[in-house]
């Protein structure tokens, strides 16, 4: 899932906190199983494993990320979402990888990092390649079955009044900040 926000680190900084959040209340999938990286020049990707979901390679898998991808973006109030990734050609940089243009790193961050590391830290720490310390990913039921749910189309309240701005924090992610899990 590429958050992007025209070159306002700020903003993507805080777009990915949000889907974070609300990635972890909705699917119920732990911050530490969540691949969350910078991606060494606009932006951040946040990955949820295969294997939470349940899901295996298929002709149109790129088609079900795009839809899952857009649901649960409009759902947190993101629009910054880079959707163009979602093509069948379309080659994911691996972690660690360096980006052509910047010369960074794909480098994985931590939800603190979210929160403390201002752009020119993040320059710094993706200078170099970095360990990722995530958990392994396990089959978690709870968020396999809301993948399928989005797959078939079901309406998630995508209805809802979406945050008019990222200034508004919606419920979820609110539930989350004041229970000082961060």
């Amino acid at each position: 899932m590429p958050i992007n926000s025209d070159g306002d680190f700020e903003q993507m900084r805080l777009n990915t906190r949000t889907l974070a959040f609300y990635i972890e209340a909705h699917f119920g999938i732990p911050a530490e199983m969540l691949r969350i990286y910078f991606s060494g020049a606009k932006g951040f990707h946040i990955i949820i494993p295969a294997p939470v979901l349940g899901i295996s390679p298929k002709k149109d898998l790129n088609s079900e990320y795009r839809q899952v991808v857009c649901s649960i973006a409009k759902l947190a109030g993101i629009a910054a979402i880079d959707t163009k990734i979602y093509d069948r050609r379309r080659l994911f940089r691996f972690p660690n990888s360096r980006h052509g243009g910047t010369g960074l790193f794909k480098a994985p961050v931590t939800k603190r990092m979210l929160f403390d590391c201002d752009w020119a830290g993040m320059k710094i720490f993706a200078a170099r390649p970095r360990r990722e310390s995530f958990l392994a990913p396990v089959y978690i039921n709870r968020a396999a079955e809301k993948y399928r749910e989005y797959i078939k189309g079901a309406d998630f309240g995508l209805n809802i009044r979406a945050p008019k701005s990222m200034k508004e924090i919606p419920p979820c992610v609110e539930s989350l900040l004041s229970s000082s899990i961060c």
